[in-house]
């Protein structure tokens, strides 16, 4: 497993070619997720927390969600984050971005009803229940947390089913 200071540095390094070389693989999940009906709608409060350079909010952007909700993108990548505020779609005054760790995250209680962590759990150095642990205590009541596992390291199919993505794809209600 990594330290958080590998992920920052191994991140931090790949910033600039990150959405080259990942676009395509990571919107295949995000289809998986607007599939299963799990995307943000009106009035959400959504924590994306691992947000690298917001590939899921350019691909929200992209019309695929309609309505006013609130976006907040987290990384420990100050590289990834500057992706990001470079991009187009940094326009949105509902759109924050904080460098943290997301073992060490830097919001109250009850703040987010949304919570992605796409791409993320197979880089930290803690099991998913402690990571889901972690982010449950910024959730509101009933709120929703979708999170992604890379099968090649042998997680169970997930909502993904026979489509064709690289990792195993759940969420869970808290």
């Amino acid at each position: 497993m990594n330290s958080s200071v590998d992920v920052k540095v191994k991140y931090d390094s790949t910033a600039d070619s990150y959405d080259e070389l990942y676009r395509d693989e990571q919107y295949a999940k995000y289809n998986v997720i607007e599939l299963n009906e799990l995307m943000p709608s009106k009035g959400d409060r959504v924590l994306d927390a691992g947000c690298g350079t917001c590939l899921f909010y350019e691909y929200l952007a992209e019309d695929k969600v309609q309505g006013d909700y609130v976006y907040v993108g987290v990384d420990i990548s100050i590289n990834m984050l500057l992706k990001c505020i470079n991009k187009d779609l940094y326009i949105s005054p509902k759109v924050d971005l904080v460098q943290a760790d997301i073992l060490n995250i830097p919001f109250r209680a009850n703040s987010f009803n949304k919570i992605y962590l796409i791409t993320v759990l197979d880089l930290l150095d803690r099991s998913v229940s402690e990571v889901i642990d972690v982010v449950r205590q910024v959730a509101k009541k009933n709120s929703l947390i979708v999170y992604t596992l890379l099968k090649k390291k042998g997680c169970t199919e997930g909502i993904e089913g026979s489509l064709n993505v690289k990792d195993c794809i759940y969420y869970v209600r808290v």
